[in-house]
């Protein structure tokens, strides 16, 4: 293999990865793990129990569903991304969770109607398409978006400084 083909060989390389990275930008959200602190506000917020069932949007890597693996009934990431959908099977198996589940599919197609604790860290626009969704969920369930919010809810709780939202519905 000459020079010219082994730097035509990486860069070929090179965008595959980069559309890799930013492909799921154009279905709503792209990959941006929340932060430590984030996750732990978001965690804070939601109050979840051994009752409840969480559903992350957008689980990216999974991390922030296997936290909440621990205390709930049953956490479900649904992700896009069929590689960062894999890996988080891959970490829940790594510490043995029986109790999670990580789908492959679209978030605004797959049956989220079991939930009472919702984590989302979307965008603006994503977040709006899915208000009618979300409005379906039974009275109670506590919505957490990192950074984004809902236009025309009002959070029943906030930390400004982290951007992080806590919303119910029938009290939006």
């Amino acid at each position: 293999m000459n020079a010219l083909d082994s730097i035509t060989l990486w860069l070929c390389v090179f965008a595959l990865f980069l559309i890799w990275l930013i492909y799921t930008r154009f279905r709503g959200a792209e990959y941006a793990p929340a932060s430590f602190l984030n996750a732990e506000k978001m965690l804070e917020f939601a109050s979840i129990t051994d009752k409840d069932i969480v559903y992350e949007l957008g689980s990216g890597l999974g991390g922030l569903t296997i936290l909440a693996s621990f205390k709930a009934k049953k956490a479900v990431g649904i992700e896009f991304d069929p590689i960062r959908c894999f890996l988080s099977k891959i970490r829940a198996r790594i510490f043995g969770l029986k109790n999670i589940e990580f789908i492959r599919g679209d978030i605004f197609e797959e049956d989220i109607s079991d939930a009472n604790v919702v984590f989302l860290f979307l965008k603006q626009k994503t977040n709006q398409k899915l208000k009618s969704k979300l409005l379906k969920l039974k009275k109670g369930t506590r919505i957490i978006s990192n950074i984004w919010t809902f236009e025309g809810w009002k959070p029943v709780k906030e930390d400004r400084e982290r951007k992080v939202y806590l919303y119910i519905i029938g009290k939006e």
